[in-house]
């Protein structure tokens, strides 16, 4: 079976990008704390103003990515009208359904 693709929603695309880029930019806002925390700890004012952006910077990288990957997706809702979407191909296999209790199938029964 071939499916194919037209549009994707901008607002999906926001937050697909949102949930995708929150795990490396939560990791960066950590990192940046614990920076942060070992700066102020030390004493040194340069090391505690150079982790500030790592604090900071994810909020906005966040918002961002999140409007660039809508502007890929009206781009792609674009060409796509044009050219033709992205076409998959998908098997899909029967599967039978395990029985509870392990009842059998009456087979004479057939309406």
């Amino acid at each position: 079976m071939k499916i194919e693709i037209k549009s994707i929603g901008a607002k999906s695309m926001f937050k697909t990008t949102l949930y995708l880029a929150s795990v490396p930019l939560g990791i960066m806002f950590l990192v940046g704390i614990l920076a942060l925390i070992i700066g102020i700890a030390s004493g040194n004012s340069k090391s505690t103003m150079t982790f500030i952006p790592l604090v900071v910077m994810p909020f906005f990288m966040i918002i961002v990515y999140g409007l660039i990957g809508m502007l890929v997706s009206a781009l792609y809702n674009f060409f796509a009208n044009k050219f033709g979407g992205l076409e998959l191909s998908i098997n899909v296999n029967k599967i039978e359904a395990p029985l509870e209790n392990n009842q059998e199938i009456d087979k004479s029964n057939n309406t």
